[in-house]
């Protein structure tokens, strides 16, 4: 019998921010491939520095295997040039529970997590750390804001896609 993943994600790189959504409860299966996507979104796009911007506010629960894997994954993208995580909540216990993530960041002293329930302020602190990570090293900045933010969510479901190809927010 083949496990079945539960929860459902997207993905999109655009210039220096990976966008996901992360929808539903979660189960290491769901996870794994999450990981997995986003490992191949940033192995292919090779960014210098990036940051990522997760909107949860339609996220519910996850397994202990999928915390687990969450972990692994900050890591790995801690260690492959993440410079900042926003994150889009929906509570204060879930804020809460992902705060733990920032034993793995990196040493950068931009580096940070920043947690509110508006997209857009998450979106702008992202890029905002971006540009001042680039101004100090001189480097272009590739990221173009987008036209309109993502409203929340009042459904519970969210479309899987393939790395690269979701709709930008």
């Amino acid at each position: 019998m083949e496990s079945m993943g539960h929860g459902s994600y997207t993905l999109s790189f655009n210039g220096d921010l990976l966008l996901a959504t992360a929808t539903g409860s979660w189960n290491e299966v769901t996870s794994k491939e999450y990981f997995e996507n986003t490992r191949q979104i940033i192995t292919s796009n090779n960014p210098a520095v990036w940051g990522m911007v997760v909107d949860c506010r339609t996220f519910e629960q996850a397994t202990p295997e999928a915390w687990k894997m969450f972990d692994e994954m900050y890591l790995w993208l801690a260690k492959h040039n993440m410079l900042c995580l926003g994150l889009v909540y929906h509570s204060n216990m879930f804020k809460h529970l992902v705060e733990r993530l920032e034993e793995h960041t990196n040493e950068s002293p931009l580096y940070g997590q920043h947690f509110s329930e508006d997209y857009a302020e998450v979106y702008a602190w992202c890029l905002n750390r971006i540009l001042e990570y680039r101004r100090l090293e001189s480097l272009p900045l590739e990221v173009t804001k987008p036209e309109q933010y993502p409203a929340k969510s009042s459904g519970t479901s969210a479309q899987k896609s393939a790395p690269g190809l979701s709709p930008t927010p």
